[in-house]
């Protein structure tokens, strides 16, 4: 039995004390599963139901023993829809293990809840056969099962029957396009022009074929439930009736027939009629073989003889009929394509042809509708009706109501002596009460009875009944062709006779299906003009026993060259085309399904190691066909939903034995091959080539005001919760891991004419200058959209993108709120997506939400992301994508979680440890050094650079607050000032550094934290972390020091930089200060280090871009690249040392392009001068300089020596001797000051005067 474990799901706050819903495992062993659920609602999110993946012995749900204890009512105010109880939500088979998943819903009814819940899961009898989890099973499932320690001895042996291959002929492959279906034709001329070798090939070898689905897409597969399904074959070979092949040479007249199939039309299944619209592509793709082997046969069509003593003569048949035409998707996203708008009062007409009807046979109408509102914020449950008429609106055929966004349809009849022959009417108008209403037309679809004849040639028929011996007479005036086409791949030519009462066929209708049949003659084909020669094609590079990789990148092939430098940094990485996966898994159409059956056929049939983690590399949209004209699909997602509720979900690719992905899935939403280039050296720089530093050990948490300014999205526990579940993740994070917290209660409103009135620049600028200083992860929890932040913008897309500069401190972004990750909009880019495209800069990495998601939601899955992160206190060495598994319990909100970037990606968090073991003395004194000593094991003898802070106390604060009228109040804790922030270098296994304590610390009873971060020499460098807390800080003695930090400015090179220079717009320019007591980091209001741009007036607070030189206490310096910006700087400085003693300089400086060797401010002092002068002159980089004197008539009468000078200011000294060595007479003098540095040089010229 294990021991007592405790884990929580969601937390909210009453107050003080903790609620939500907690469970224990009170017993987990091989026969069953005890949870204690306790329930302590907050607010009405806290109810809603919660997930728990657990694993399972067998395919069975367990059995379940529930006791609902201690029945409560909820609060008045509360509106809680009646749940579902405790349930299996769905099972399955994942990574060769069966796991289920439990839904927990704690609501009794309307009006009450249970505060405890005993769970006991009874398994059922464990298999004899069991299998050890390999590496890839126990990465992606030990995170996310609650029982995972009894569970990982219940791995299955594959049970899947591997796919043999289809072995297809070798031979030239012609690819061609069928786009509606019909009797179609492809003529030998474009056989021919395709340039395929013809030579001595035998027409009666070629063979046409198509894909398995028959050129319909499978999305039933994907975007409902989800069950295991073998792999289909890709391609089957369809019969064709080759006119002209008798004599075995191609000819020009000659031609294949076929009947052909768009990716839309009619498709009929047993007894039942439908249409099929394709929602993702909108050709069907056909491919002809000309064999090597010329002795090889083809399909034919064959022909059925006429059956014998038929009992049934019929004149007519059963004809579809249908319209749709998909033009606006008004939601913009899902499923949901419809046609024209009806709006409130207004009409619309459905047009349709309906050729020789048969007035005894009744017609069947389906029409289909979706709704919408002509205003969703106004109103998103508008009530639709709508009256139908057929002809006019003489007599109403049906009514048609409904409320909301949806889908609905309504079905009718009526007699086939009101329909026309050739053009049928259809009136729809729309009669709602409801000035908002505003539903579409979807689709028309229906039958009826049609005379055979020779008329509307060509035509399609079912037969109208079955099981039965039948007689079809057709009433024409020549012979026509009747194909059975029944089966679709392989067709029938049907014995067509002539009696005296005219033709004939005579078949027996097989059992509980329709026959199908198809008239037409040879004119009347659907022609295909072009076929294209696919030089060396394959239907099996994929489809094998495969490579032995741990990553697969699927993408377009424009992307895969500029992609290959990150499949060989991830060395066990293959790129795969997305074309080829459409060739081999859907016959060439481009049916997302076919990434899925792939991925699918790399865990059935490769070899292992099989991946385990899969990155999409590019964008996506809900536009599959490109409707809009404006959709840019890279690669493909899952849209789910035909309504307003809609969503994206790449997991879906992944996922073939049920909701939950088999293998980790992400994405990089790359547009271009620009993009593309951008992410894979922006990746690969991160990880082989980082900016090591203090921000790699930071986490930062961010959450939103509970005194938001519009209080109605949630309750005010709700509010609370957002700060609250910030402070839970915190007690989550590694000890050794620094937490900055950004609490927007912590930061004052500013009114602005914003959508809330209201916003918080401060909030927003420290936001940005944590990013700036760096932060490995930055965390989110609160309102969101897909463009902000927080209701008072915390983060605008429109105004922030482009302050965020994090340059190679690239940091992982979690963001649990509301649609930040909606990728897939056309008109619009998602906040999340341009941060994850900015080059060398913004995120390594977002998790994010791709649609609306409860509170509670996103906290538990957040928590569940940080408990990947950081297990038990540790931290984890898994890849991101490994992490994400986490949130993939099963759960419809759980698949709102996308990630976006590289699953193969490592943190920038370094999950190895050095010990801190010592700290002298042990009571840090304000003003007093301390040594900080410790050892590590990582590497023996190792040496490298490291990074030390020490942090003070952390600080508990109730914050009072208004809001609906009500006083409110929240308390939480915030991390202690930074007291010192720098560096030390290491060698051997011991190490030890100094720190010093500021006069500003808190002065509580509280401890601090020193907080270590190295960085071992090698290739690669290694990192580890170090942590030392309860550390005491006290007052020390007064130190007689009055005066302030020295300023001053420099360049990269450590070259003083003073007023007036000249600077390179190239260069950077770094602010440096010194000081023996050590520079004030603490930021305490007014003793923060501050910059003022005197030509904009704007202050900024640097304090914590500060880091101390390596080895040092009392100087170092911030760099100020970012804030060079003017070609005219003038900056002012203000700092404090730690006695806090201020200091201020001003600098002036005038910014110059590189446009090489430039010299300026070019003096000599004095002049006039009697025995001796000097010349001074500002250069722009390292160069040989010269001086040169002359008379006024150009005679030479000195030369300088070449002296070699560095950028900035350098001076020349000249004894005012000839070159002779003897003075100078009294007089005016030119002189020349001439540099040069290779190819470049320039000279300055000037007056001087000798006078003695």
């Amino acid at each position: 039995m294990l021991p007592l474990f405790k884990r929580i799901l969601t937390i909210l706050f009453i107050a003080n004390t903790q609620a939500g819903i907690d469970y224990t495992i009170i017993e987990s062993t091989a026969q069953r599963l005890v949870l204690r659920i306790d329930i302590v609602p907050g607010s009405e999110d806290d109810l809603k139901p919660i997930h728990l993946l657990i694993g399972t012995p067998t395919a069975d749900y367990p059995d379940l023993d529930i006791r609902s204890e201690a029945k409560r009512n909820l609060p008045r105010n509360w509106s809680v829809p009646e749940g579902d109880g405790i349930r299996w939500l769905q099972n399955q088979r994942l990574q060769n293990l069966y796991v289920a998943t439990l839904e927990i819903d704690p609501t009794a009814d309307e009006n009450h809840f249970f505060e405890q819940i005993l769970i006991t899961c009874r398994y059922t009898n464990v298999p004899a056969q069991q299998t050890t989890p390999n590496n890839r099973q126990t990465r992606l499932l030990k995170n996310r099962l609650v029982n995972w320690s009894i569970a990982k001895h219940w791995f299955q042996p594959n049970q899947h029957q591997k796919l043999q291959r289809s072995s297809l002929p070798t031979g030239q492959w012609l690819r061609f396009t069928v786009s509606s279906d019909g009797i179609t034709a492809l003529p030998a001329s474009a056989i021919s022009a395709s340039g395929a070798n013809l030579t001595e090939q035998n027409p009666r070898s070629f063979m046409v074929f198509t894909g398995s689905n028959m050129g319909r897409d499978r999305s039933s597969e994907i975007t409902g439930a989800i069950s295991y399904r073998s792999i289909p074959d890709n391609l089957v070979e369809i019969a064709v009736q080759f006119e002209g092949e008798s004599d075995e040479v191609l000819d020009n007249e000659d031609q294949i027939i076929f009947y052909g199939r768009g990716s839309s039309g009619i498709d009929h299944k047993g007894l039942d009629i439908s249409h099929h619209q394709n929602l993702y592509f909108t050709e069907n793709t056909y491919w002809l073989l000309i064999p090597d082997d010329n002795t090889l046969q083809g399909k034919r069509v064959a022909s059925i003889g006429p059956a014998m003593n038929t009992g049934v003569t019929m004149d007519y048949g059963i004809s579809p009929f249908y319209i749709e035409s998909d033009l606006i998707n008004p939601f913009a996203g899902g499923l949901a394509w419809a046609g024209a708008a009806i709006i409130n009062g207004s009409s619309h007409t459905a047009v349709t042809t309906m050729d020789s009807p048969n007035q005894l046979v009744d017609v069947n109408v389906t029409i289909g509708f979706l709704g919408n509102s002509s205003s969703i914020d106004a109103q998103a449950n508008p009530a639709h009706l709508l009256e139908i008429y057929h002809g006019s609106r003489d007599v109403l055929q049906t009514s048609n109501s409904w409320t909301g966004l949806i889908k609905s349809d309504v079905s009718f009849s009526f007699s086939g002596n009101r329909l026309n022959d050739g053009v049928n009417v259809f009136i729809i108008d729309n009669e709602s009460n409801s000035s908002y209403s505003q539903p579409h037309f979807d689709y028309l679809v229906g039958n009826y009875g049609r005379n055979l004849n020779d008329q509307g040639l060509p035509y399609e028929f079912f037969a109208p009944i079955h099981s039965n011996a039948t007689t079809f007479r057709i009433t024409a005036e020549s012979e026509l062709t009747i194909w059975d086409i029944t089966n679709i791949a392989v067709p029938k030519a049907v014995t067509l006779s002539n009696d005296n009462l005219g033709y004939r066929f005579d078949v027996i209708l097989p059992q509980d299906t329709l026959a199908r049949y198809c008239a037409f003659t040879a004119v009347q084909l659907n022609l295909i003009s072009t076929a294209t020669l696919i030089d060396n094609h394959s239907f099996s590079e994929l489809r094998n026993n495969g490579p032995s990789v741990d990553h697969i990148v699927i993408g377009p092939a424009d992307f895969s060259a500029v992609t290959a430098p990150l499949v060989t940094h991830r060395v066990s990485s293959r790129y795969v085309e997305l074309g080829k996966i459409y060739d081999e898994f859907s016959g060439g159409n481009p049916d997302p399904v076919a990434i899925r059956d792939f991925i699918q056929w790399t865990q059935e049939n490769w070899f292992e190691p099989k991946p385990y983690s899969v990155m999409l590399m590019g964008d996506a949209d809900y536009d599959y066909r490109n409707i809009t004209q404006q959709s840019s699909i890279q690669v493909p997602t899952i849209e789910i939903g035909y309504g307003f509720n809609h969503r994206a979900a790449d997991d879906r690719l992944a996922a073939f034995n049920g909701l939950i992905p088999d293998i980790a899935i992400g994405r990089y939403p790359a547009k271009s091959v620009t993009d593309v280039a951008a992410f894979v050296d922006k990746i690969i720089q991160y990880e082989t080539n980082p900016d090591y530093g203090l921000w790699r050990q930071r986490v930062t948490l961010v959450a939103d005001d509970a005194a938001r300014p519009e209080p109605v999205h949630g309750s005010i526990a709700t509010g609370k919760s957002h700060t609250q579940n910030s402070e839970t993740i915190a007690g989550l994070v590694a000890p050794s891991i620094e937490i900055r917290k950004l609490y927007m209660m912590e930061f004052p409103e500013v009114s602005n004419a914003s959508l809330y009135g209201v916003v918080k620049p401060e909030a927003t600028q420290a936001l940005l200058d944590i990013l700036t200083e760096g932060t490995a992860i930055i965390n989110y929890i609160g309102h969101g959209s897909a463009h902000q932040w927080a209701q008072e913008r915390l983060l605008y897309q429109d105004n922030d993108l482009n302050r965020i500069q994090t340059k190679n401190k690239l940091p992982l972004w979690i963001a649990g709120t509301c649609s930040w990750g909606h990728f897939d909009e056309i008109e619009t880019e998602a906040f999340s997506e341009e941060v994850i495209r900015m080059e060398n800069n913004g995120a390594s990495a977002i998790i994010s939400t791709s649609r609306l998601i409860t509170v509670s939601s996103n906290a538990y899955f957040t928590r569940e992301i940080f408990k990947s992160i950081f297990p038990n206190g540790t931290i984890t060495n898994e890849p991101i994508g490994v992490i994400m598994q986490a949130v993939k319990d099963g759960s419809p909100s759980g698949e709102l979680f996308h990630l976006f970037g590289d699953p193969g990606m490592p943190l920038a968090l370094p999950h190895q440890i050095v010990s801190l073991t010592n700290i002298s003395p042990d009571t840090l004194y304000t003003l007093d050094t301390g040594r900080v000593s410790g050892t590590q094991n990582i590497i023996s003898g190792g040496s490298g650079l490291g990074f030390i802070s020490l942090r003070d106390a952390e600080r508990s604060v109730t914050r009072e607050y208004i809001i609906n009228s009500t006083e409110q109040e929240l308390s939480y804790t915030l991390p202690g000032g930074t007291l010192f922030k720098g560096q030390f270098s290491f060698s051997g296994s011991a190490f030890s550094t100094l720190i010093r304590v500021p006069k500003d610390i808190s002065y509580s009873d509280a401890t601090g934290t020193i907080n270590v971060y190295m960085v071992f020499e090698g290739d690669p460098a290694q990192e580890a972390l170090g942590t030392f807390d309860n550390i005491t800080l006290a007052g020390g003695n007064p130190v007689p020091d009055i005066v302030g930090p020295i300023i001053s400015f420099e360049n990269e090179i450590g070259r003083l930089i003073r007023s007036g220079d000249h600077f390179s717009e190239n260069e950077t320019l770094y602010l440096r200060l010194s000081d023996p007591l050590g520079i004030n980091l603490t930021g305490e209001v007014g003793h923060e280090i501050l910059i003022t741009d005197l030509v904009t007036a704007v202050e900024s607070d640097i304090t914590h871009l500060f880091l101390y030189d390596e080895n040092s206490i009392t100087t170092g310096k911030i760099s100020l690249g970012d804030l060079i910006k003017n070609k005219e700087v003038e900056i002012q400085v203000k700092a404090w040392d730690n006695a806090n003693n201020p200091s201020e300089l001003t600098i002036k400086l005038y910014i110059t392009d590189d446009q090489g060797l430039r010299l300026f401010n070019v003096f000599n002092f004095p002049n006039p001068f009697a025995l001796e002068t000097q010349f001074s002159f500002e250069i722009s980089s390292t160069a040989e300089v010269s001086v040169d004197i002359f008379t006024l008539g150009g005679r030479m009468v000195c030369q300088i020596s070449p002296q070699t000078v560095t950028a900035g200011y350098n001076f020349i000294n000249w004894d005012g001797r000839d070159k002779y060595g003897d003075i100078l007479a009294n007089g005016v003098y030119l002189y020349r000051i001439k540099a040069k540095n290779g190819n470049e040089s320039i000279s300055s010229i000037g007056k001087i005067a000798k006078y003695q």
